[in-house]
């Protein structure tokens, strides 16, 4: 069993990360090391807290770490550069949408799907309607 959080939330253990990961369903990527708001720290210890997430869950998953999702999506481009400079690949935020051909791999969407989350949600997660959804949002604002 994993150990809980300062929100009474369990941690996953090395173990259930590990069959998560080896399930195929799921990949598991990092997320910083405690869950802190980057832009909001220094940069040595946003440095510090990519860098070591990604050392940690590589040594738990044995493969490379290629995705990183900054808490709460939030990020800028000092934040986008120290996560270039860790090796990864692309990062994801909070918006919604689809990935398109000419999409910023260091500033991807990413649907949020939970229990809460209708199958009719879901599809429309899944599939381009999404894109016409925060589009037909984004105007109304």
């Amino acid at each position: 069993m994993g150990k809980n959080d300062d929100r009474h939330m369990r941690y996953l253990s090395e173990t259930e990360l590990v069959s998560m990961q080896n399930s195929g369903l799921v990949e598991i990527e990092p997320h910083t090391k405690s869950h802190v708001k980057l832009t909001r720290s220094p940069l040595e210890s946003a440095r510090m807290q990519i860098e070591e997430s990604k050392h940690i869950l590589e040594s738990i998953r044995k493969k490379p770490c290629i995705t990183f999702a900054p808490p709460w999506g939030m990020f800028d481009n000092a934040i986008i550069d120290l996560v270039r400079s860790a090796g990864f690949l692309a990062s994801v935020g909070v918006h919604e949408g689809t990935v398109s051909a000419h999409a910023d791999p260091f500033r991807l969407p990413r649907n949020s799907i939970d229990r809460s989350t209708t199958m009719m949600q879901f599809k429309g997660k899944v599939s381009r309607a999404i894109d016409g959804y925060v589009a037909l949002s984004g105007a109304c604002q």
